[in-house]
């Protein structure tokens, strides 16, 4: 682990499992419900491959190009994609913004002991890692909730080696994924300002109207032409 530290990281100094480089009080909210539903998305926890099949699809990679890179993985989470990454043999660090990384350590902590992984709580624009070092940086769900899409991709660029390769993405426009039920509830839910009552709101909210939207899609998507889309 020191090796990894020394070889990636600006400041070696800080020893701990997780090493923090800013608090949680604008972001606690998700860490709370990282830590929460800390294994939900993981495959080897809900007996699904959807997070192996999602990452290898969206990047066109195969396991084989993982083993023995240099991953750094911005917006970690609890590590849905981390275990993937650790499972093909690739050495981690894993970012993110909140105590999610937390998460992200407790359910992979023996790769934290044994080297392959170093969990930190940083913002992406402040992060204690050295520049071109990486073999691929990889960016999911983070850059469009910066509001500095250039200066985030410029960030993340500068930490590839002059072969690396960024993978990064953004939300679709299409039809297909759009979900009114979001906006329809903002402004109530906009109102509720203690994150606990909020997940308690999201709960029971999804309890309610989760299974009726499941029928009305699955409708609506057997259909021909544009109800397909919807």
């Amino acid at each position: 682990m020191a090796d990894l530290r020394q070889a990636l990281l600006k400041n070696i100094s800080d020893t701990s499992n997780v090493i923090r480089y800013n608090s949680d009080v604008y972001h606690e909210n998700f860490g709370f419900q990282w830590n929460k539903f800390n294994k939900l998305q993981l495959d080897s926890f809900n007996g699904s491959n959807e997070s192996e099949k999602r990452f290898f699809e969206q990047n066109l990679l195969q396991p084989s190009n993982l083993k023995g890179k240099l991953v750094l993985e911005v917006g970690a989470g609890c590590g849905r994609f981390t275990e993937i990454l650790l499972k093909y043999g690739a050495m981690v660090v894993a970012v993110d913004y909140s105590s999610a990384i937390d998460a992200n350590y407790n359910n992979h902590s023996e790769h934290v002991s044994q080297g392959n992984l170093i969990c930190i709580q940083a913002d992406v624009f402040d992060m204690p890692v050295k520049a071109s070092c990486f073999d691929i940086v990889i960016c999911y769900g983070v850059i469009q909730h910066t509001g500095r899409n250039k200066a985030c991709l410029e960030k993340l660029t500068s930490f590839l080696n002059p072969s690396g390769l960024l993978l990064v993405d953004i939300y679709s426009n299409s039809l297909k994924h759009y979900n009114p039920w979001v906006y329809l509830i903002r402004p109530f839910f906009s109102r509720v300002k203690n994150y606990q009552s909020q997940m308690h709101f999201v709960e029971k909210f999804v309890d309610f109207v989760f299974p009726a939207q499941l029928k009305i899609l699955s409708f609506l998507h057997s259909k021909q032409g544009i109800l397909k889309y919807l």
